[in-house]
């Protein structure tokens, strides 16, 4: 297993949905941030090393503090070890190619889109780049950041994309 989307927790997703309605009104993106259309988020050249997250083109807002109790709670629900994200992506935006190396580990992804969005990765073994477009709506995807075969993925979004991660030591999963 590389990336594999799997079905969502009901009573998670109410919880990450309290968070995103608590936040939205007071969202505000930075509007001189770069917008990337798809066209140019295609044409990214994934590095030759590692960069960790060197710099944010982004413009991605944190939603939530990792102690939040909900998230706490979330993080029981799941059997994870702690959050890792909890995040809004503006329109247009997107990730730079990265591997999060740093952190090894199983992780699980609840993504909420409005319009489509891709989460773009390269299986370390075949090297093959792969397209996992994001549902309208939510979308759970599941992977494992390993050192020793890394997953260079990034993520483009065509409108606003919350995204909670939670992480689990690998082999707890």
């Amino acid at each position: 297993m590389m990336v594999e989307k799997i079905e969502h927790n009901e009573r998670v997703v109410d919880i990450l949905k309290e968070i995103i309605l608590e936040n939205k009104k007071m969202l505000r993106f930075d509007i001189n941030r770069k917008k990337f259309t798809f066209e140019q988020f295609d044409k990214l050249e994934v590095p030759d090393h590692n960069r960790e997250h060197e710099r944010d083109t982004t413009g991605k807002v944190y939603i939530a503090d990792f102690e939040d109790p909900r998230l706490k709670k979330v993080v029981e629900m799941l059997g994870a070890t702690h959050c890792t994200n909890a995040v809004v992506y503006p329109p247009y935006s997107m990730m730079e190619w990265h591997t999060n190396n740093d952190m090894p580990g199983y992780r699980v992804y609840y993504t909420f889109a409005l319009k489509p969005a891709v989460f773009r990765y390269i299986d370390p073994h075949t090297k093959e780049m792969i397209d996992s477009p994001d549902n309208v709506g939510w979308t759970v995807r599941r992977f494992l950041v390993d050192p020793d075969a890394e997953l260079w993925h990034t993520v483009w979004s065509e409108n606003i994309r919350f995204a909670f991660g939670f992480m689990y030591e690998k082999g707890s999963q």
